[in-house]
């Protein structure tokens, strides 16, 4: 294969890889859940960790579980989401790849939880394989460096004082 065809390949997996992410963020922010299906793998490990002691790390296996980890912590209506990504990168080995991205996002109370807020500002990344689906995730990480706001916001889910 050409050093053309093999980048034109890498370049075309890296778009692949990015509107992936980009399509996470957009299923959280329209609580559209079920398309993190096309996300994950059914295997996948997600590690969630913050430099703020108010969040506790964790760590969730199996597809659903994590889809199910999502739509309890921002699936309730009265709580409003945008994730906001940027500074993408990627390398890509064949049918495996690792990735990540900036992330900021906000989350806002309304109805009953009107007032609170909450953003984080961190990164997330990610192990992927190729399967004949496209690719998926494997492996996600998300740190949170900066928490502003109050997780009181979360109250209801995750039962925080």
């Amino acid at each position: 294969m050409s050093d053309a065809v093999s980048d034109a390949g890498s370049v075309a997996d890296r778009i692949a890889i990015e509107e992936l992410f980009n399509r996470f963020a957009d299923a959280l922010d329209h609580k559209e859940f079920e398309k993190l299906i096309d996300f994950f793998a059914e295997s996948a490990v997600g590690e969630f960790k913050a430099r703020d002691p108010r969040m506790q790390p964790m760590v969730i296996t199996g597809r659903q579980s994590l889809i199910e980890f999502a739509r309890r912590s921002i699936g309730s209506p009265e709580i409003i989401t945008q994730h906001l990504l940027g500074n993408f990168s990627a390398r890509i080995d064949g049918d495996t790849a690792e990735a990540s991205t900036r992330m900021r996002g906000y989350h806002a109370g309304q109805g009953p939880r009107e007032g609170l807020f909450e953003e984080s500002i961190g990164h997330y990344a990610g192990r992927f394989v190729r399967t004949s689906e496209g690719w998926r995730c494997i492996w996600w990480e998300e740190e949170i460096y900066i928490m502003l706001g109050d997780p009181r916001l979360f109250a209801p889910e995750f039962d925080h004082p």
